[in-house]
């Protein structure tokens, strides 16, 4: 059997096990790169040396980042996985070290920073022309866009998880948001997260006028098309270009989240439910952040040294 027709029957098998979409992109990309330079050939005739010279290839003649290099090799993996079990095919790539995924340093939002990024939702870039001075436009989006930066800070949400929120996942009056899993449920666990009192009156200003049906998307473009993880993150980035923030993606609100709600005296097993990890060991790393700026406040702050008795 073709690689590429192999990669259809893996994208058709994991789509009925509702992997996200997200996920299966992953694998076409990863399986596109391999089956790109073999040339398309037999799922059959593929042997370790041919994944090892892929790999080496990928290193060294191209410029994939880490976490891209990362992504190919999780869909190898899963693409000669699925070929064992269907298509009854010894692994080729067993006993290969294949890259690992590269641990990032947790960067949280400061506060000034995330005033900085709500303010400039309010107007558009300067604009300049020959004719008049320099002026700025109120943006249309601006209550929507508040309201995704807040939920985002204040529940630790995965992006494609805000994505996914509908009017009836939400309660205006006690603040909870109820997060649906997606399909298996392998990654977004269902849970309950919750908003304090500026998120909620955000929201309600936000949602105050549409006439919204329970099954109907909280966040949407101007067009009325559902919002999705890329248009999030573009989003975001764009609004950090205004503010002059450094490194705005979804992910480091949830970062900042986790590290500010330990600061605050919250616990890791209800931060890891909130969070909806299946371990504890991403919250451990945010916990040791935690604690290493407790230890430096101390130091600043201690009434002992600063009062050099």
């Amino acid at each position: 059997m073709e690689l590429e027709k192999a990669l259809e029957g893996l994208i058709i098998s994991r789509s009925a096990e509702w992997v996200s979409p997200y996920t299966i992109q992953v694998y076409r990309y990863g399986v596109k790169k391999l089956n790109d330079y073999l040339k398309n050939p037999e799922i059959e005739s593929i042997n370790k040396e041919d994944i090892q010279k892929f790999i080496v290839h990928l290193r060294e003649e191209t410029n994939l980042s880490e976490s891209s290099l990362v992504n190919v090799r999780r869909a190898i993996s899963v693409l000669f996985d699925w070929a064992e079990k269907e298509l009854n095919i010894s692994r080729p790539d067993n006993g290969i070290s294949y890259p690992k995924a590269p641990i990032k340093n947790v960067e949280p939002f400061s506060s000034d920073e995330i005033r900085r990024l709500i303010s400039a939702c309010n107007y558009s870039q300067p604009s300049n022309t020959k004719d008049r001075n320099s002026f700025r436009m109120k943006r249309p989006t601006a209550n929507r866009d508040k309201t995704i930066i807040l939920v985002l800070l204040d529940t630790g949400l995965r992006v494609s998880e805000l994505a996914r929120l509908q009017l009836k996942d939400i309660n205006l009056e006690t603040g909870e948001i109820h997060i649906q899993p997606y399909g298996s449920g392998l990654k977004s666990k269902s849970r309950s997260v919750y908003i304090g009192k500026l998120s909620k009156s955000t929201l309600w200003r936000f949602l105050s006028g549409k006439y919204l049906q329970p099954e109907d998307y909280i966040f949407t473009t101007l067009q009325g098309f559902p919002m999705n993880r890329t248009s999030i993150r573009q989003l975001l980035e764009r609004i950090g270009n205004r503010a002059e923030v450094l490194n705005v993606y979804p992910h480091r609100f949830r970062h900042t989240f986790a590290i500010q709600y330990l600061r605050n005296g919250g616990d890791i097993f209800t931060l890891q439910r909130l969070l909806g990890h299946s371990s504890l060991e991403m919250v451990r790393r945010y916990l040791s952040i935690a604690k290493s700026d407790c230890e430096i406040a101390h130091r600043k702050a201690s009434p002992v040294d600063n009062w050099k008795l």
